[in-house]
């Protein structure tokens, strides 16, 4: 190499010692050019067990951060600045939040919500609690029964799930009530609640007040419902402690309140009262169609809940109404009264010969009173026809104008019997039958009102066309 070094060069070319001067041994020292080269000119840094010391101003070099650490720092703190801003910000908008998300659950259950006021516990990863929003002051609307009017007092949401995707649990509602303008517009609201949109949610609903402003357009029948405890979920709803009151609209009484089961069928809603559990009375889901049946009923039952004081005896039979349309408020019934009979003079008494009262026949309402037509009324071997009438006003009155016939060999056997006694009716009338023809026309007027019903008189006339054959 040409830069290797040539020891006889350096044997040639040696430059001579100079001589120092006599002086400090510590003063410096004359050192040829080419041996400067090879000696460091700086001093070798000194280490000892102690810090570095920082130059005047600066910072100790241990502390001294290369740029990717500073990047990352730096990074580090945009992001835990964005985290804090955005809690600050869930925080501060937490109410509003909250508000629009209960909002967006009952949508997707189409309901639209209103509320006054709303609470929230154990929602926030940092709040404490089971996780739960109660709101007070809640107006709801149905998209599938928007007729119906629902106010909440206190609707109490357990959430179940995890920040932030809760979904509601068992809803408890305390107060509250449903006020419908017909009965077609609860029957919605309840298939919503069964099979709609609103299933989604099960909920259980305390001192709750149903009101239905009328049957239908045509039966302006008021209905006020109360139930202690109404169950939803599961595609049910089941009703508890529910009480109805029903006040007559063309009368001066109320019937009720009283206590009822209501069932649901394929597509009738039927009330069975507390007092008369063999009676049940049920509408259509299109309120087109009423029902009354009954398998029988005590009387005493019946009147105590009308305010009447009935003849002892078990009614039962049938009503069918229409309650819209063209026909609407009329129908056709059919009822026995077993345990009574019309009011009769005793000579009657062998031809009353059953202790039963059939009544069947036509029925329309009209203005403020009930029509009968076409009414028949059956009891032994009597049997008249004719039409009535039942006016609500003025406490109610019952008018009847009835007309039939008797045979006078049936008369004369009802006279002898009464007159002298099973034995001599049965001989008499055995004569009778063969010698007396023709009939004895009956009629009654009768005009009374409900309230004195039980002591009901009747006066017959009669009209004699009878004719001896020997």
């Amino acid at each position: 190499m040409s830069d290797e070094l040539d020891q006889d060069k350096y044997v040639d070319e040696a430059v001579p010692m100079k001589k120092l001067p006599a002086g400090d041994p510590r003063g410096p020292t004359a050192v040829s050019p080419r041996a400067q080269a090879t000696v460091p000119q700086d001093p070798l840094p000194f280490e000892d067990d102690k810090a570095a010391e920082p130059e005047p101003g600066g910072e100790p070099a241990s502390s001294r951060l290369t740029r990717p650490v500073k990047i990352g720092l730096i990074v580090g703190a945009s992001i835990l600045a964005l985290i804090a801003s955005a809690l600050v910000y869930v925080t501060v908008r937490f109410d509003a939040i909250l508000r629009d998300s209960i909002r967006a659950q009952a949508k997707e259950r189409g309901l639209d919500m209103k509320f006054e006021g709303v609470e929230s516990t154990g929602i926030l990863p940092w709040q404490s609690g089971e996780p739960r929003v109660t709101l007070s002051g809640v107006t709801l609307t149905s998209e599938e029964a928007p007729h119906v009017e629902i106010s909440l007092d206190r609707v109490v949401v357990p959430l179940k799930g995890g920040f932030p995707s809760y979904e509601p649990d068992l809803v408890e509602v305390t107060g509250g009530s449903l006020t419908a303008p017909d009965l077609p517009s609860i029957i919605a609201l309840e298939r919503s609640a069964r099979s709609g949109k609103a299933s989604k949610t099960t909920a259980v609903l305390r001192d709750t007040e149903v009101r239905i402003a009328r049957i239908s357009e045509k039966a302006p029948f008021t209905v006020i419902g109360r139930a202690s405890r109404i169950d939803v979920g599961d595609g049910r709803v089941d009703l508890e402690g529910v009480t109805l009151e029903v006040p007559v609209p063309f009368g001066d009484f109320t019937v009720g309140p009283i206590g009822a089961e209501i069932e649901r069928t394929a597509d009738f809603t039927w009330a069975r009262f507390d007092s008369m559990k063999s009676a049940r009375f049920g509408v259509s889901d299109d309120a087109m169609l009423g029902k009354l049946q009954a398998d029988p009923v005590d009387s005493q039952g019946i009147g105590k809940e009308l305010g009447l004081d009935l003849p002892p005896m078990k009614i039962s039979g049938t009503v069918d109404a229409q309650l819209n349309g063209s026909e609407a408020l009329s129908g056709t019934f059919d009822i026995l009264l077993d345990g009574y009979v019309p009011p009769h003079p005793k000579e009657l008494s062998g031809i009353l010969h059953e202790k039963k009262t059939r009544l069947t026949g036509k029925m329309k309402a009209e203005g403020d009173a009930l029509v009968f037509d076409d009414l028949v009324v059956t009891s032994g071997g009597l049997k008249l026809k004719g039409k009535g009438k039942l006016e609500w006003t003025g406490g109610g009155t019952l008018t009847l104008s009835l007309g039939g016939s008797v045979g006078c060999a049936q008369l004369a056997t009802s006279v002898l019997s009464s007159r002298l006694g099973p034995l001599a009716g049965a001989l008499g009338g055995s004569v009778a039958n063969g010698h007396l023809s023709g009939t004895v026309g009956v009629k009654i007027d009768v005009a009374t009102k409900l309230k004195d019903i039980k002591n009901l008189s009747v006066s017959p006339r009669v009209s004699i066309n009878c004719g001896i054959g020997l």
